[in-house]
C-alpha cells in the first residue's frame, strides 16, 4: 500500500512539474513581442518598392509626390539602387543598402549616410564637425509598430545643430525600418519651408504601411528611450519604466525613482514614468562606476531583458546588475526598499538569504559569505580579485553552476564546510578547502594597530571599531583581546 502511495505521489509530482514548466514557457512566449522590439530586419531597397508622400509648402504649392526602386548603377566601384520620380519618370538620385544603414548619393554630392536602423536610444547616427561648430544625428527613443504581419522597428531622431557645445536649433524626426522618414525619403528629420507626409509606401500590391498616422501609431509594446546619460525601456499603457541594459556611467550614481519624457510619436507633451525596476545587463562592464545607490522604488531585478538577442532567461539566477564594474566599491540601497537590501555595500534580497552582488572594486582580500545565505547569484563575484571566498552555509542546488563564480579571481581559494566540498569540484576552478581549515587558522592575538589593511568580521562585514572577538584582516583570522 505504501508503494501505490509513492507511485502516485511521484507521478501526481512529474504531472505537476510538467504542468508548471509548460506555464512558465508560456508565459515567458507571451513576452517575447516586447523582447524583441521587432523580427527580422525589412530591407530598404527592394526592385519595385515605391514610396507615396503628400507635398506643400509656404506658398501653398500640393502636390502627391512618388518614388520608385527601379535598376542598379555602379558609383565609384559601389552598387546603388536608382531612385526614380514615378509622375514625371526622372532619376532622382541613388540609394545603398549596407546591413542595416542607407547612403544616398545625390548626382553632385558625395555619399551620405542617412540611415543607420541598428542604433540604440542614446547612439549618435552621424557627426559633421566644422570648426567649433558640428551638427549630430542621434537616436532619442526605439519601439516597434506592426502593420499586416509585420513587426517594423521605429526609431525617434534628433538633428542638433551645436556651436561651442551649445545646442542652438534641434529638428526631431521618426524613422521607420523598411519605410524610412516620415516626411520624405532620404530626409531624415522634416526641414522647414518644403514638407513632405508620408502617405504610403508599397511593393507591387503589397502594402507595407499607409497614412501618416502610421509614424505616430500607438507603440506595439513599449519603447526604448534615452535620458539624462542612462538608457530605459518605458512599459506600454503604464507609468512604468526599467533601467535598460547597456549603461556606461563614471563616478558615483543615485538611480532615479521617475523619469520625465517627451515623445515624438504621440505629441502627448512631457510624461512621467516610474523606475521600477533594472535589467540584470544594465551596467555590465561599466568600468568606471564607483558607488551606486538605489532607491526604495527599484525592487526588481528583470532577467527576461528587452533584446532581440536574448529570448527569454526564465529562471533569474543572474542578479547582478554591476557584473564586471571593476572600480565599484558600493552598491547602497534605500533601507525602505521592500525587496533589496545592502549590507556592506553588496546586493542582498529584503530577507538576506540571497546574494545577488558582490562590489567588483570592493577593497577586501576576502569575504565570509553570510551562513543564513542559502542562494548566490550566477556573477555574483564576477569581476572580484578576492583571494579568500567562504561560504559557511549550504547553497541550494538551483545555483550550483559553474556560472556561480564566473569571473572571479582564478587563484582565489574557497572554503566550504567538509561535506559540501564535492558539490563544489566541477563548478569551482581553484583550491577548495575545508571549512574547519579556515575558522583554525587564527593568529597569535593583536591590538590590530596596524590598519593598513581593513578589518572585516567574520560575516564579511567591515569594521571600523573593533571589540573582543575575532575578526579577519589581510585575509588571515586574528584575535582582540
Amino acid at each position: 500500500m505504501n508503494d501505490i502511495y509513492f507511485i502516485s505521489y511521484l507521478c501526481i509530482n512529474i504531472l505537476y512539474n510538467i504542468c508548471m514548466r509548460r506555464c512558465l514557457f508560456i508565459f515567458f512566449i507571451t513576452l517575447l513581442p516586447a523582447i524583441s522590439l521587432g523580427q527580422e530586419y525589412e530591407p530598404f531597397l527592394i526592385e519595385g518598392k515605391t514610396w507615396k508622400y503628400d507635398f506643400n509648402n509656404n506658398y501653398g504649392r500640393q502636390f502627391m509626390k512618388s518614388l520608385v526602386v527601379r535598376g542598379d548603377t555602379t558609383i565609384n566601384d559601389l552598387a546603388y539602387k536608382k531612385i526614380y520620380d514615378v509622375s514625371s519618370d526622372e532619376y532622382e538620385y541613388a540609394l545603398r543598402e549596407e546591413g542595416k544603414k542607407v547612403y544616398c548619393k545625390l548626382p553632385t554630392k558625395d555619399e551620405q549616410l542617412i540611415y543607420d536602423f541598428g542604433k540604440e536610444a542614446g547612439e549618435i547616427v552621424r557627426e559633421i564637425v566644422d570648426g567649433d561648430s558640428k551638427t549630430v544625428l542621434r537616436v532619442l527613443a526605439v519601439d516597434a509598430v506592426k502593420y499586416g504581419d509585420r513587426l517594423l522597428r521605429r526609431m525617434e531622431v534628433v538633428e542638433e545643430y551645436i556651436e561651442n557645445d551649445q545646442v542652438l536649433e534641434s529638428i526631431e524626426g521618426v524613422w521607420i525600418e523598411g519605410l524610412g522618414s516620415s516626411c520624405y525619403l532620404v530626409s531624415p528629420v522634416q526641414y522647414i519651408g518644403n514638407y513632405y507626409t508620408f502617405y504610403s509606401c508599397q511593393i507591387g500590391d503589397v502594402m507595407l504601411g499607409e497614412n501618416k498616422l502610421f509614424f505616430g501609431a500607438k507603440s506595439l509594446d513599449g519603447k526604448k528611450v534615452a535620458c539624462d546619460g542612462l538608457r530605459y525601456y518605458l512599459f506600454q499603457d503604464t507609468d512604468k519604466a526599467a533601467i535598460d541594459e547597456g549603461n556606461t556611467w563614471s563616478g558615483e550614481l543615485e538611480l532615479p525613482s521617475e523619469i520625465s519624457y517627451t515623445s515624438v510619436f504621440n505629441f502627448k507633451g512631457e510624461e512621467v514614468y516610474h523606475v521600477n525596476s533594472i535589467s540584470h545587463k544594465a551596467f555590465q562592464d561599466c568600468k568606471e562606476l564607483t558607488k551606486v545607490r538605489i532607491p526604495k522604488e527599484i525592487e526588481n531585478i528583470i532577467t527576461y531583458v528587452l533584446s532581440v538577442d536574448e529570448m527569454v532567461g526564465s529562471v533569474p539566477d543572474d542578479m547582478n546588475p554591476f557584473k564586471g564594474c571593476t572600480a565599484l566599491e558600493s552598491i547602497e540601497v534605500d533601507e525602505d526598499n521592500p525587496a533589496l537590501k545592502s549590507v556592506d555595500g553588496i546586493l542582498f534580497n529584503k530577507d538576506g538569504s540571497k546574494l545577488y552582488a558582490y562590489p567588483a572594486g570592493k577593497k577586501a582580500e576576502s569575504y565570509v559569505v553570510p551562513e543564513d545565505v542559502t542562494w548566490v547569484g550566477m556573477n555574483a563575484f564576477n569581476g572580484c580579485t578576492l583571494d579568500v571566498l567562504v561560504i559557511r552555509g549550504i547553497l541550494d542546488s538551483s545555483c550550483m553552476s559553474q556560472s556561480l563564480f564566473r569571473g572571479l579571481n582564478e587563484s582565489a581559494k574557497l572554503y566550504v564546510q567538509s561535506s559540501e566540498m564535492d558539490r563544489y569540484k566541477d563548478i569551482f576552478p581553484g583550491t577548495i578547502l575545508p571549512l574547519e581549515d579556515y575558522q583554525s587558522g587564527i593568529q597569535a592575538p593583536t591590538s590590530l594597530k596596524d590598519q593598513s589593511h581593513p578589518i572585516y568580521n567574520l560575516n564579511g562585514q567591515r569594521i571600523d571599531q573593533p571589540k573582543m572577538g575575532i575578526y579577519i584582516q589581510n585575509s588571515k583570522k586574528v584575535v582582540v583581546r
